[in-house]
């Protein structure tokens, strides 16, 4: 928390696993310890764990994609349990996000960059029978992204989805009136989830600069951009639900693409400004 800070960032804690019975007291002791932290959010599934946290701390809650949250009735559900932010499903248009956005003020996050889940936001049990870990629970290992022979299909293709590449459509997205992207990191190196960041962050700053100078954003540089990411290796890119229902096409039949095999060298833990 104190290295973030001196960073400038944020830090969201995860509270988003689906609970089960023996979870609530060892829950309710550690609300005390959160209460001392005071991460910047908590990132809540369970409505009657968003209850007890929204009695019980000042902190701001948002709430977890995992929740699979799609319509205004679900936004006012949330809402009137103290929920300042929802994590929105994957399953949304951007038409989806705009109508939406135009019914709540409750600030609204989106995934743009990163694995496509297989199932329905998250709720997902392959790990389970595969891995003998609970993916609802903070284990998922992505069995959605191994490969697999299937004997209709050929040996050797990773049958499930693409990755999520929202880089280049940026501008419309961001006319949705969404307040928050998401970059999906998990089981990602550093290099990759700094790279991403990056790329989105300079993609953001052009995209500001243009319009507070009344210019559109250079489409140009928005696709180079995209481009640079993909050369960090990826499964093929796809625009998911946002611009057209998903389908066949966003299933990956050719496997990696890129340069996802890097070795590290370093890391770099200090400069001497005053060195050449």
């Amino acid at each position: 928390m104190q290295e973030a800070r001196t960073a400038g960032c944020r830090v969201h804690l995860t509270l988003n696993a689906f609970l089960h019975a023996g979870d609530w007291e060892p829950l309710r002791e550690h609300i005390g310890f959160l209460n001392r932290l005071q991460p910047d959010a908590l990132i809540v599934s369970d409505p009657a764990l968003l209850q007890l946290l929204s009695r019980e701390t000042d902190l701001p809650l948002h709430v977890s994609t995992q929740c699979s949250c799609s319509t205004r009735e679900a936004l006012a559900f949330w809402a009137q349990l103290g929920a300042r932010r929802v994590v929105l499903a994957r399953e949304l248009s951007l038409a989806d996000l705009s109508h939406l956005r135009a019914e709540t003020p409750l600030e609204l996050e989106v995934f743009v960059h990163g694995a496509m889940c297989s199932s329905w936001s998250g709720k997902c049990t392959i790990a389970n029978y595969l891995s003998g870990v609970d993916a609802n629970r903070g284990g998922c290992t992505q069995p959605c992204r191994w490969e697999y022979a299937v004997s209709t299909a050929g040996s050797g293709q990773y049958l499930f989805s693409r990755e999520l590449n929202m880089l280049a459509q940026l501008p419309e997205l961001l006319a949705s009136g969404v307040d928050s992207l998401k970059l999906e990191g998990r089981m990602r190196s550093l290099y990759y989830v700094a790279t991403i960041t990056r790329l989105y962050r300079q993609a953001l700053d052009h995209i500001r600069q243009r319009r507070q100078q009344g210019e559109e954003p250079e489409q140009e540089l928005l696709d180079d951009l995209a481009t640079q990411g993909a050369a960090i290796g990826n499964r093929g890119f796809t625009t998911g639900n946002y611009l057209r229902r998903a389908g066949l096409e966003s299933i990956s039949r050719t496997g990696t693409s890129g340069q996802p095999q890097l070795r590290y060298l370093g890391y770099w833990l200090a400069s001497d400004k005053q060195s050449s």
